[in-house]
């Protein structure tokens, strides 16, 4: 009697997922840019390179045929970053610091669709290293660098700039082609 392996269990289905998600996230940050014209924000510019780098580790291991274990623990570092800068950026637009333009579809704005993506990218992640068993000391080594990575990228960055005057369409809304500083009329700014 031949057991057959859950597929669910399997530390190489959750990389393909998680390939999938980052392929996603990687077509709709560049989609942003060239369909719809958006600029990245440094933060933007961030978070899209380290979707690349998840991207390019899990697909070359993949093709490598790279141990799903050492996929998973070298993933998840940039995957950790990634949602650490996305988590931030949600962050300031949600507290009014910055307006950014919506995502595609309009579904929430680039950044909280950014943020989705690696809350899935990290979960895959996850559930791969558990499905390896992969050791919690290279779990824990892989977050702790990402969220160094993460307050790096943070950190790293002046002010943004802010637009002497912003654009606003026939129905009063405002126009964003970047996620510039929060615009408010009483500031004068």
């Amino acid at each position: 009697m031949s057991v057959t392996p859950n597929p669910l269990r399997s530390a190489f289905s959750w990389l393909a997922l998680a390939q999938s998600v980052a392929l996603v996230a990687v077509a709709g940050s560049f989609a942003l840019t060239y369909a719809l014209g958006l600029k990245p924000c440094p933060l933007c510019f961030y978070q899209r390179s380290f979707a690349m780098a998840v991207l390019a580790i899990v697909m070359l291991g993949r093709m490598l045929r790279v141990p799903s274990a050492a996929v998973t623990g070298m993933a998840l570092a940039p995957a950790v970053a990634g949602l650490g800068v996305a988590s931030y950026h949600v962050f300031l637009v949600h507290t009014r610091v910055l307006d950014c333009p919506p995502g595609l579809f309009s579904a929430g704005s680039a950044p909280d669709q950014s943020f989705v993506m690696f809350a899935l990218i990290v979960a895959l992640l996850l559930l791969a290293a558990r499905a390896e068993r992969l050791y919690s000391s290279v779990v824990v080594t892989s977050g702790v660098m990402g969220l160094l990575f993460a307050l790096l990228s943070c950190t790293g960055n002046g002010p943004m700039n802010r637009t002497p005057a912003p654009k606003f369409d026939e129905q009063g809304q405002r126009i964003l082609m970047i996620c510039e500083p929060h615009w408010n009329e009483t500031m004068g700014r």
